[in-house]
Order: C-alpha cells, then sequence, then structure tokens
C-alpha cells in the first residue's frame, strides 16, 4: 500500500519538472527486466551514487554496509520493514530517473531543461496571446525541450570510467548538483510524506508529537501539498499552494464562474480561466504581503502555472480515486456464494487490500480519517500491551479449564493468537493464516477482516 501511495502520488505531482508520460516511462523501466542487468544498470546504479537522491536513507545504509557488527537493533528494525522500505526505495528510484531525463547541462550547472526553457525570453509571457498562440506556444515549447535533453542531456554526456560516473564541466559538490538532489529529495517528500531531520527533532521535542508520529511521519508533508497556504519552498526553489486550497479559493469568489474556468483549464486554459486566475494573483499578493508582511517574488506566468498544474493535479488524484472507489465498491457487491472457508477468506483479503490501498488516496478526503488518527495512532504500544494482557489472561483460563476439566472453557480460550500478535512480524501473519490455513485459524479463534479501517 506504501509503495502503491508513493507511485500514485508522484504520478498524480509530475508536470513541473518531467511529464506524467515520461514519469510512467520510468516506472516501467525501473520496476521490469529493463533495469536488471547489462550496461544501463550499471551506469544507473553509478548515477544513483552520484547524486546520492535518497531521502533519508542513503547514508544509513552506506554506514550499515561498513558496520563490523552485522546484526544490530538497526539491522533488526531494517528486517521488520523490509516491505515498506524496499516500496518507497522503487518510488524514489522512479523519481530520480523521472528528473535525470529532463536534467541538462548549462553553463557549466545541472539544471532541469522545462525550467530553464520557462525563464528564458521566449517563454516568458507563456500565457500572453489568444487560445490558438498559446497552443503554438505550447507545442513549440515541448520540441524546444526534446531538443535541449538530445543535445545536453545529463545521460547523454555523462561518462563512466573505471565504473565511476562523472560529467564533463561539473563538479560533483556544486551547488547545481546539490539543489537537483535538494529538488529530488523533496519531490519524494510530497509523494511519500517523507519528513527531514529537522521536521522530525521539532515534532519529537513533546511526548504527544512523538507518539503521534510513529508511523505517520507520512502525513504533515502530505497534509501541506493538500491544504498549504501558498509559500516560497526554499528545498524546491519555488512556491507552492495546497492544490484543494487554491481550488477552494477559485471557487469562493464566483462559484458558478469557476466551474467553467476549471472546465476551460482542463480543456486548453482559455480567456475566462485566465482572467479569473489573473485576479486572483492580484488578491494573493495583496494577502502575502498582509500576512508575512514580504512581497510574492513570483511572477504572473509562474502563478498561472502554478494554478495550472494544481487544477490538472487534483483532476488526476480525483480520477484515481474514483477507479479506486468503483473497484472497491464492484467488490463488494459481487460477494461470493461458495460456501467454503478458504474462498471466503481470501475474497475477503481481496475486499480488505483494495479497501487499504483506496484509503491511502481518500485519507485526505474522509473526515473520519482523523477520528482514526486519534483513536488508534496517538499511543501504538498500547495495543501491543492490550495483547500481552489477552494473552496472559487467555493462557491462565486455558490452564484451569485443563485442570478443572472444563472442555468449553478451553476451546474459548486462545493463548496463541494473542502469544503471536505479541511480536512484531508474527503479529502481521496472523491476518495471512485465514488465506492459507482456514482450518487452524478457525481453532486459533482467528478471523479474516473484509474492512481495513473504519468507513
Amino acid at each position: 500500500s506504501n509503495y502503491f501511495g508513493g507511485t500514485a502520488q508522484g504520478i498524480i505531482n509530475a508536470g513541473k519538472y518531467f511529464t506524467k508520460a515520461e514519469y510512467l516511462k520510468y516506472f516501467l523501466w525501473v520496476n521490469t527486466n529493463k533495469m536488471r542487468g547489462g550496461e544501463d544498470i550499471v551506469k544507473a546504479l553509478a548515477m544513483l551514487d552520484y547524486f546520492a537522491p535518497f531521502v533519508d536513507n542513503y547514508n544509513r545504509d552506506a554506514a550499515k554496509k561498513m558496520s563490523l557488527n552485522k546484526f544490530d537493533e538497526q539491522q533488526l528494525q531494517d528486517y521488520l520493514m523490509f516491505l515498506m522500505r524496499n516500496g518507497e526505495e522503487s518510488v524514489q528510484k522512479t523519481n530520480f530517473f523521472a528528473f535525470l531525463s529532463n536534467t541538462v547541462v548549462i553553463d557549466n550547472k545541472v539544471v532541469n531543461a522545462r525550467e530553464y526553457l520557462k525563464k528564458s525570453d521566449k517563454y516568458k509571457n507563456f500565457y500572453k496571446g489568444t487560445k490558438s498562440e498559446r497552443a503554438e506556444t505550447e507545442k513549440t515549447y515541448e520540441q524546444d525541450v526534446k531538443d535541449l535533453i538530445k543535445d545536453k542531456s545529463v545521460i547523454n554526456l555523462g561518462q563512466m570510467k573505471d565504473g565511476v560516473f562523472s560529467i564533463p564541466g561539473i563538479d560533483q559538490k556544486s551547488d547545481s548538483v546539490i539543489e537537483l538532489r535538494r529538488k529530488v529529495q523533496q519531490f519524494t517528500s510530497d509523494a511519500l510524506g517523507s519528513m527531514t531531520a529537522e521536521n522530525k527533532r521539532l515534532m519529537n521535542m513533546s511526548v504527544y508529537g512523538s507518539s503521534l508520529m510513529v508511523f505517520k511521519n507520512w502525513i504533515p508533508r502530505l497534509v501541506d501539498v493538500r491544504l498549504g497556504d501558498i509559500k516560497y519552498n526554499s528545498a524546491s526553489d519555488a512556491y507552492e499552494w495546497g492544490r484543494l486550497r487554491m481550488l477552494f479559493s477559485l471557487l469562493k469568489t464566483d462559484i458558478f464562474k469557476s466551474i467553467k474556468s476549471l472546465s476551460s483549464a482542463l480543456a486548453g486554459n482559455d480567456d475566462i480561466w485566465l482572467e479569473q486566475v489573473m485576479s486572483l494573483y492580484e488578491t494573493k499578493r495583496q494577502e502575502y504581503l498582509n500576512s508575512t508582511g514580504k512581497e510574492l517574488k513570483m511572477t504572473q506566468n509562474e502563478f498561472i502555472e502554478l494554478v495550472n498544474q494544481n487544477i490538472k493535479n487534483q483532476a488526476y488524484d480525483l480520477s484515481i480515486l474514483l477507479v479506486l472507489l468503483s473497484g472497491l465498491a464492484l467488490l463488494k457487491a459481487n460477494s461470493p456464494d461458495d460456501e467454503d472457508l478458504l474462498v471466503r477468506n481470501q475474497y475477503k483479503f481481496l475486499v480488505k487490500a483494495t479497501d487499504k490501498l483506496t484509503d491511502e488516496l481518500l485519507y485526505f478526503y474522509d473526515p473520519s480519517s482523523v477520528f482514526n488518527l486519534i483513536g488508534k495512532g496517538v499511543f501504538p504500544s498500547i495495543g501491543l500491551l492490550q495483547n500481552y494482557t489477552k494473552f496472559f489472561k487467555n493462557f491462565l483460563q486455558e490452564n484451569y479449564g485443563i485442570i478443572s476439566g472444563d472442555e468449553e472453557m478451553q476451546d474459548s480460550a486462545k493463548p496463541i493468537k494473542y502469544l503471536m500478535k505479541s511480536f512484531p512480524a508474527f503479529n502481521k501473519l496472523v491476518g495471512y493464516l485465514p488465506m492459507f490455513f482456514p482450518e487452524l485459524a478457525k481453532d486459533l479463534g482467528i478471523k479474516m477482516q473484509a474492512q481495513y479501517g473504519i468507513q
């Protein structure tokens, strides 16, 4: 589910530094046999080593490989969380190669081809003119991007020597390389919700914040991507605005006009949409000045680009969510008539898995998510203590039933079930037993749930 959520958010957020089609292309490349051997994989791994684009675990993994102690607390934690870790690593690789595919060398610096052209004199008035003129500008721009990448791409210019990747004229420790790494990491953070070390330290300053963020580190950033106010993000070197908040800012001015404007934005940027966005630009400039005391150093062209990208990303977000909800409804409407216990358990698992994937996107739209977080996520260790208590009670109950000869008391006690739930890894295996050993699961009192969270 973590892998699916990160990939879905990557597709949704794509558009500024690379297209959604390019993201899907590198998603398939990373996750198929094309990245399994030969010279391509050697160069790809060397580029990963050169840019070190992972959010937080690259240096940790490097230190782990050099450690003399091959099994310690960190190794145990990595082993228990390998599914989540490998899923995140795959998402980060896809993000990096999608970024790199649009990275070029200009004046001994590595820069994003799309950003570079958008800031050039030729495209500084990208949204000026009539609808047909803007369409022609868009077509010319895409061709210029392809030509620039063909001539100056980092992937093409980069060289391999003795297994080490280098770029002629570029210092690996230069500001442009560090800036590219920071942008890739910020994009990854927007997709996976990874928190920086500074943000984690702030949250851990109180016991409540520390407890709340156990397995919930991904929430703050993904909420900010949707609901944050307009602000400058130094990591991505650009202004950002939560797409849901932006959408409501458009709608609250004139809802009927805004609906028409949004439709036109998705169809091709006509004059009605541009007129409303330009008006919103002046409003946000004044609001930004009033709230921060600073001028909004964002050009009108950059503001239009941001609003346009946010609208398209929100449309993709809702489209993917609707597909998942439709799949979940279809599954629930077609429950099997087969009375076989194994079939029923497998069906329930499929519904639960689909429910979990749906929750990855629905989380930010479902009001009950907040109550779910408060009810289950503040002190997760309480559940572990409860399982220890239940194990002890059931263990005593079963032994008392054996001593007294009460078979009914023996059968109702399930100490093994709560013993398994009391240890990492085993507590996850409990949920899979009904899928493969339905009779054993029934004897242990383990039932397959068909629902992931509260509805």
